[in-house]
């Protein structure tokens, strides 16, 4: 399978609910739109957290490029939060369904490959993009 497909199939099982732990490495690690960088579990729980408070969740994935093991990516998610969403980030509550919709800016991933499982994925996110943005769009007071 090429490094395309790899990462394809992977964001296709995200957006279907579908998120397989064999898609990254165990040591896999996320960075970018949060605090600290994610391993792969917390990385899957968050990704599960989110897709299951949103499940129209959509990656709107473009402009793909392949160089050696790296993939690049632009995205631009959307979603509708029908679902309660479970709180994120130590001292968030739970928030129940808002049905409200959410549009986020462009954002750039470089994801890299490693034999047929990605290994590391690194987000540029503009202001007002990522959970904090999905966040604020939904209403949530986030403090500064």
């Amino acid at each position: 399978m090429d490094k395309l497909e790899i990462v394809k199939n992977a964001m296709t099982d995200i957006e279907k609910g579908a998120i397989k732990a064999s898609s990254y490495t165990e040591d896999m690690i996320f960075s970018g739109p949060v605090p600290q960088p994610l391993n792969r579990e917390k990385y899957l729980d968050l990704m599960r957290a989110l897709v299951g408070a949103s499940p129209d969740w959509n990656f709107h994935a473009r402009d793909f490029t392949v160089e050696g093991d790296t993939v690049q990516i632009s995205i631009s998610i959307t979603g509708t939060q029908t679902r309660t969403l479970p709180g994120l980030m130590p001292g968030m509550p739970d928030l129940p369904a808002t049905g409200k919709q959410f549009s986020l800016p462009g954002e750039h991933l470089t994801i890299t490959v490693r034999g047929n499982q990605i290994s590391q994925m690194v987000a540029r996110v503009p202001p007002g993009g990522g959970v904090p943005g999905m966040l604020a769009q939904l209403g949530v007071p986030l403090s500064s």
